[in-house]
């Protein structure tokens, strides 16, 4: 179950919310965790985010209310990124079946490119169909 006050969330935005943003979010969270660091101690740190998150969730919840304002597909990273006070990029990538695939290149390209580059970043796809 998603625990919007954890991520800052209204209620009323989490019950519109694309799920798969919210999986995005939370198995960001876990993925961090599990990776040794604590989410809240890594503020201000040059991490990068890269989200492939899509779903068809817009369409499904416009049928149902036609005046339903939505975020972007991109929010996903932003989101997080926001949520952690993260210093690095924060980029969602769709180029359809090879959404994953380009995020991991764009990952280690800019560490190839950057002088200072992101010491990590968190790299993930979430497909959610209703």
């Amino acid at each position: 179950m998603f625990d919007a006050r954890f991520f800052g969330i209204s209620p009323r935005e989490a019950e519109r919310m694309d799920p798969s943003e919210r999986l995005f979010l939370q198995e960001s969270w876990r993925a961090i965790e599990n990776a040794g660091y604590a989410p809240t101690a890594i503020a201000g740190e040059r991490w990068g985010v890269f989200a492939c998150a899509k779903g068809d969730y817009v369409a499904r919840i416009q049928q149902q209310e036609p005046t339903y304002h939505f975020s972007t597909d991109s929010i996903a990273a932003s989101r997080l990124s926001y949520l952690l006070n993260l210093k690095g990029p924060a980029v969602t990538l769709d180029t359809a079946c090879s959404s994953t695939l380009a995020a991991s290149s764009r990952v280690v390209g800019q560490i190839r490119r950057s002088v200072r580059p992101s010491v990590t970043s968190v790299t993930g796809r979430v497909t959610w169909k209703s």
